[in-house]
């Protein structure tokens, strides 16, 4: 007889993953110091969280002036949008 394994659904929202909002703007900062201008697409895959949460939290790191979009492909596909750090950030 085999065992079924359940696995746990990756996290669709911040809240979800369980660590503070602050900790998770500080990791993607420092992302971006080390690779320069990068895709949330690219900092979901460095940080190993799913596209959702990192755009949420990219959005607020925009909206504290930290970082900004310096394009993309289409704003139909926000994981392709490239993201910057601003001076404040």
């Amino acid at each position: 007889m085999t065992e079924a394994f359940l696995r746990p659904s990756a996290p669709q929202t911040v809240n979800e993953i369980g660590l503070d909002l602050g900790l998770l703007q500080r990791l993607v900062l420092k992302a971006f110091y080390y690779s320069g201008n990068a895709t949330a697409a690219e900092i979901a895959d460095r940080l190993a969280l799913p596209l959702g949460p990192t755009i949420e939290i990219l959005d607020t790191l925009r909206k504290e002036r930290l970082c900004e979009i310096l394009g993309g492909e289409t704003l139909s596909a926000p994981g392709k949008l490239r993201y910057t750090l601003t001076e404040g950030g």
